[in-house]
């Protein structure tokens, strides 16, 4: 089998917050500079053929490197030249205050739309601007409202009223504006016209009220070129306020069907117009945007070019991109069909054009994504030179979306080289390369694929786990056709199929049934050549890099972490912060900087193994026992000559081996010591690991070295009150360095 060498790149700051954030695939801040400054000079052509987030783009410009966009949606071309342009704050609110000031027969547009969201308190009874109305999928009506009084304080949801639905029937037939917003959009063909309403179908006669009015608006307005841009971008985010896929109450969601939820909430879209200018994060630094054939400058900047226009190639002697990069989406009907409605209602019908496929087709598999991601890469097959990098990320991923990317790639002359996922994160990061000729590999059984990833990560894994990486691992070894006709619907369902019965050969796999997220995990009958549990090894790694610099923020060891564990042995954020905090300290906050703790010198320890091997010895005493010493463990043992407690002392979190070794069939209570700081450590680790949690059952006792200290010098302890107190200080999840009072 192929190596995955590939070292994940961890996030060093939070992901981009691009307006319409909940449709656009998320790209966390820092890694696209991190990932080029490491392997292509500034200065050299990127190309991103998959255009899904503007960020990526602007990222690579202001890290001076001249990247080519794909342009095929309008409405993400509008966030790139707006991003890309960086407006003041002062010329956006110039342009929306001429908007708000337009006429609307006897009053301005601002007054209008605020009598068409007014409510009256309940409690006070004086007009307030509602937040937003309640609705149950299907109603005529609102079944209530939402408000903040300004007056007395009253907040919260309330019921709606008699003159709450007065003043929505004051606003007339709505039939004309749904025709209106309709007929911007329509190419023909039924099929599309069907995809429109069934877009229209997500917004209520309101809102379509007040887009159609706002763009009326805007289109009455004498405007330059730079100000009507200025002006869609005000207005793009209430089309997004203005549809009905919020549910009530709020949740984090990523629509990606056209499906109104049972209960939502109807925005006040003038609060929305009023608060758009917050949904975008412009940057500070503007970069050059042009488009094909205007190159951007040698310092870097962003040239968007339409891939669907025939014409010159792309590339010539001059232009050769040293890269390619992509976030790559999750199929989304709701934003692709919203896209078109969007793009019609800001420029016309002729804008919908390029999106007239998303109105044609509304079922988006993973078979579909493939043949989007061939799409978007295979034009330039012959255009690259070999072994070109394409560096990929894929957030939100799912393992059927995941294996659409690849099969996408790999037909399209990009084959896998290396990928890290983590599957907190939901991200998955790729590496392919530009290949001439891909043959398809030597038959490869799933078995030895799963088999091979448990033996290297040294722990149980659960079944989402196990599927990515075993698409990975087909892909790697070109186990899938070259040939994206060849790409079968069925494919996945096959794979899955085939790891489902390999985990049900109970002779090679047992499974620990698990209510945790994720469900069961999987582990090898036979263990003998396994490593030692990836979380035992990277808690060693750190303390040793910690050793070995004293000082280190969090990112870099995180970085360091990644490169010394790479593809299916990618660990887990949470782990790495979890072993940093347990034997360091923040030494500056605001640099993220941490620093060994003393006690976790060697030296340290080892003074802290000869306190407590006396503490063991002289309690023994106390309790009329004989305390005596063995290879790796201490014991007490009766008068009767039997063991009764067997002390197993560790510097770090317990390892398996030592948990292994108790022979639990014996009538001994054993004693696994250990330091507080690993607390929250050990209870990640025994989420992680099934076997941990089984090994501490029945007669295994978890001891901190500061409760077995605190024990040792309680007056008048006998062995009665050491059996009723030894379980009352259990590893909680607590700071590292909290401590515990009993």
């Amino acid at each position: 089998m192929k190596k995955n060498s590939f070292a994940f790149l961890p996030p060093l700051e939070r992901a981009y917050k691009p307006p319409l954030e909940r449709f656009i695939p998320s790209l966390p801040k820092g890694i696209i500079q991190t990932w080029l400054s490491g392997r292509i000079q500034p200065g050299a052509f990127v190309l991103d053929p998959v255009g899904s987030n503007p960020f990526l783009g602007i990222e690579a410009a202001q890290s001076g490197y001249r990247v080519l966009a794909a342009r095929n949606n309008p409405i993400l071309w509008l966030m790139t030249e707006i991003l890309g342009a960086a407006p003041s704050v002062q010329d956006l609110e110039a342009v929306k205050n001429r908007l708000l000031l337009t006429r609307r027969m006897n009053e301005t547009l601002a007054d209008h739309l605020q009598g068409i969201y007014k409510t009256i308190c309940v409690s006070c009874g004086q007009p307030v601007q509602a937040d937003g109305y309640i609705w149950e999928k299907g109603a005529e009506v609102p079944t209530s409202k939402v408000y903040n009084c300004p007056n007395c304080g009253d907040q919260g949801e309330r019921a709606a009223t008699e003159s709450d639905m007065e003043n929505l029937q004051r606003l007339g037939s709505f039939k004309l504006h749904r025709n209106r917003a309709f007929h911007r959009v329509l190419q023909g063909g039924e099929y599309e016209q069907a995809s429109i309403d069934a877009a229209l179908d997500c917004y209520l006669p309101r809102a379509l009220y007040v887009i159609m009015t706002l763009v009326n608006a805007m289109e009455r307005m004498v405007l330059d070129k730079r100000e009507k841009r200025l002006m869609r971008v005000l207005l793009l985010p209430v089309f997004d306020a203005a549809n009905s896929l919020w549910h009530w109450p709020h949740r984090d969601t990523r629509p990606l069907v056209l499906g109104v939820p049972t209960r939502f909430l109807e925005k006040n879209l003038w609060l929305s117009l009023e608060n758009s200018l917050s949904e975008w994060h412009i940057p500070k630094k503007s970069v050059p945007i042009s488009y094909w054939p205007n190159l951007p400058p040698q310092s870097g900047g962003i040239c968007l070019y339409n891939r669907r226009v025939p014409g010159q190639p792309l590339f010539n002697d001059e232009i050769a991109p040293q890269a390619l990069l992509a976030v790559y989406p999750r199929p989304n009907q709701a934003f692709w069909t919203f896209s078109a409605l969007w793009s019609g209602w800001l420029w016309g019908r002729k804008a919908v054009i390029p999106m007239r496929s998303a109105l044609a087709r509304r079922r988006y598999d993973w078979q579909w994504l493939a043949q989007a991601i061939h799409a978007s890469l295979h034009p330039f097959r012959k255009d690259v030179e070999a072994e070109t990098p394409l560096f990929g990320i894929f957030p939100h991923a799912s393992p059927n979306h995941y294996l659409g990317v690849l099969a996408g790639s790999h037909t399209a002359g990009f084959p896998l080289s290396g990928a890290g996922y983590r599957q907190e994160m939901e991200l998955v990061q790729l590496e392919h390369a530009r290949s001439e000729t891909i043959k398809k590999g030597e038959k490869i059984r799933v078995r030895e694929i799963v088999q091979d990833f448990l033996l290297a990560r040294g722990e149980p894994a659960d079944f989402n786990r196990i599927l990515f990486n075993t698409v990975s691992q087909l892909v790697l070894d070109a186990q899938i056709p070259s040939n994206i006709d060849e790409i079968h619907e069925g494919l996945f369902r096959t794979i899955q199929e085939e790891i489902a019965a390999v985990l049900n050969e109970s002779h090679f796999f047992e499974s620990f049934e698990s209510d945790r997220k994720g469900g069961s995990r999987w582990w090898l009958v036979n263990d003998r050549e396994a490593h030692l549990p990836l979380s035992e090894r990277v808690e060693s790694f750190i303390l040793e890099q910690f050793l070995e610099k004293k000082v280190i923020t969090k990112g870099d060891m995180e970085a360091n972490v990644c490169k010394q564990f790479t593809g299916s042995k990618t660990p887990e954020r949470n782990l790495i912060h979890t072993c940093i905090e347990a034997c360091a300290q923040v030494e500056d906050e605001k640099n993220n900087l941490y620093q060994i703790r003393q006690e976790e010198f060697p030296e340290a320890r080892r003074n802290d193994i000869t306190e407590l091997n006396r503490l063991i010895e002289e309690l023994a005493d106390q309790f009329i026992l004989k305390a005596t010493q063995s290879n790796g463990f201490s014991a007490w043992t009766n008068s009767e000559g039997s063991q009764i407690f067997r002390f197993y002392l560790a510097t770090g979190s317990p390892s398996i081996d030592t948990l292994r070794s108790l022979d639990k069939s014996q009538e001994i209570h054993y004693m696994i010591v250990f330091p507080a700081s690993r607390s929250r450590l050990l209870l990640i680790r025994m989420q992680r690991d099934p076997r941990l949690e089984a090994f501490n059952q029945g007669n295994t006792h978890l001891l901190k070295f500061r409760h077995l200290r605190w024990l040792a010098q309680r007056e008048g302890l006998n062995l009665g009150m050491w059996n009723d107190l030894l379980d009352s200080d259990p590893p909680l999840w607590e700071a590292p360095d909290q401590i515990k009072m009993i």
